[in-house]
């Protein structure tokens, strides 16, 4: 019903073909520069500066305020809480960590997959 299964390469022998697919690649990335690299005012002159980065500039000003106001505003709740809910200073602390590990969770859930851990 289905097809057998096609026999698994050794990891050492997949590791040798990548390394030298990648030395290849580094050898080609690695050509002289057919002009000489630019500063960044003249960059900045050459592609102009008009309403696209205004624009840009005004999209990233509440993300920005988001991630201020989210990640300094657990204090002020955390303080006003401490009798009510009698927090000790561990759960505090975990209160305060826990926008930082949802922010990296996909760590944990991707990057067995990524690092090739599974």
């Amino acid at each position: 019903m289905f097809p057998a299964k096609a026999p698994r390469l050794p990891k050492k022998f997949i590791t040798l073909i990548t390394a030298d697919l990648r030395a290849e690649k580094c050898a080609e990335d690695h050509r002289e520069p057919s002009q000489p690299p630019k500063s960044y005012d003249e960059a900045i002159r050459a592609t102009g500066w008009g309403w696209y980065n205004v624009y840009l500039f005004l999209l990233c000003l509440p993300i920005a305020w988001s991630a201020v106001i989210d990640t300094t505003s657990t204090v002020f709740v955390l303080n006003s809480q401490e009798c009510e809910f009698e927090l000790t200073m561990f759960r505090r602390g975990i209160a305060l960590c826990v926008i930082y590990m949802g922010t990296s969770f996909f760590f944990f859930v991707d990057a067995p997959i990524y690092l090739d851990v599974i």
